[in-house]
């Protein structure tokens, strides 16, 4: 079986943040340029799930027009993973500062579905979950429910944070 893709949801408003969280820079680096670094180390191609193109010279699918809420990022990621023949995909958040390769690789050692304990869009899907989610999605359906739909497991990964807000 060959390894799963990496989906960063980079396509969020950021109202909270105040700003673009993907284009944030912590110890020199952007959070996307980050999080796509740290995939590409636990050995997963990356591809960027976002509203528009991304700097940086990573691969990026552009959403389509729907809700914002990350169960749409989700369902778009996972249909163009069912598009490309992947059995899985790793879909996960631009805004996971303390994510390392060892979780990354925790998640991907356990059969699909499954997501991180504490973190549940840090997330090892079947990408024939694509139309559960978009119907999901659709009716504005919050991650948490899809999950449980699904029957995915949590699994430990060690502490996995997010950055919602500046300065915390």
């Amino acid at each position: 079986m060959s390894r799963p893709r990496a989906w960063i949801l980079a396509g969020g408003l950021s109202s909270r943040f105040g700003s673009d969280k993907a284009l944030h820079v912590l110890d020199g680096e952007t959070l996307l340029a980050r999080t796509a670094r740290v995939c590409t180390e636990a050995g997963l191609d990356v591809v960027v799930v976002a509203r528009h193109e991304r700097p940086g010279g990573l691969t990026t699918l552009v959403e389509p027009d729907g809700p914002r809420h990350p169960l749409h990022g989700v369902a778009t990621a996972l249909g163009a993973a069912a598009a490309r023949g992947d059995t899985t995909a790793v879909v996960l958040p631009v805004d996971l500062p303390e994510l390392t390769e060892a979780a990354i690789r925790a998640l991907v050692a356990a059969p699909a579905p499954t997501y991180a304990a504490g973190q549940r869009l840090l997330a090892h899907l079947p990408a024939s979950a694509a139309s559960a989610a978009a119907e999901g999605a659709a009716r504005g359906g919050r991650v948490a429910a899809f999950l449980e739909g699904i029957a995915a497991a949590e699994v430990e990964v060690g502490e996995v944070g997010n950055l919602n807000r500046l300065g915390g």
